[in-house]
């Protein structure tokens, strides 16, 4: 299956599932570059948070969760700081 430029639009809409997540699309739609940004976007991440020190902000914030539309933390802040060369 190639790239469908229209695939935001009727009549593909009826293949919308609501709250569906998927950022690389699924089944015929998957880019072809879905594998790699998989990988790279941690290693970035990575190489980016090893140039500061990562503190928490605030220091004393314990974990909570909400979990729609997908288990993610709230009101969660990092604090960088101190360039590493």
């Amino acid at each position: 299956m190639s790239y469908v430029p229209d695939w935001h639009h009727a009549p593909y809409q009826e293949f919308w599932q609501k709250y569906a997540y998927a950022p690389y699309g699924i089944g015929a739609h998957l880019c072809l570059g879905a594998g790699i940004a998989e990988v790279q976007f941690p290693l970035n991440v990575a190489m980016l948070l090893k140039q500061f020190d990562v503190t928490l902000d605030p220091p004393s914030y314990r974990l909570k969760l909400a979990n729609n539309p997908t288990p993610h933390p709230l009101k969660f802040k990092i604090k960088l700081t101190g360039i590493h060369h």
